[in-house]
């Protein structure tokens, strides 16, 4: 739904390795694991992929992509990995 508010959507493969991310990342939820401010950050990061890919093209071949589509080159940085996850990140602070 986020991602259609944004007014884009995904390429097939793009949406199954979401999905499996999404399903990943709420199986090893921990406290700090918020349903839509986690999926409000993975479509921002998603869009700034895209943003950041068609940027980086020719305008000539910039036209050859849909502006409005995430393709799965777009969304692959999001690893089936905990190691990255921002409750595993050690903090700056007091020991209690």
């Amino acid at each position: 739904q986020m991602i259609a508010d944004e007014k884009m959507q995904l390429t097939p493969d793009a949406d199954e390795h979401l999905k499996n991310y999404l399903a990943f990342i709420y199986d090893h939820r921990d406290k700090y694991f918020g349903n839509a401010r986690s999926v409000r950050h993975i479509v921002t990061e998603a869009i700034k992929n895209q943003n950041l890919r068609l940027a980086a093209l020719s305008i000539e071949n910039r036209k050859e992509f849909d502006p409005d589509s995430l393709l799965l080159e777009d969304v692959i940085s999001f690893k089936l990995d905990k190691s990255g996850f921002i409750f595993n990140r050690k903090t700056i602070g007091f020991k209690n």
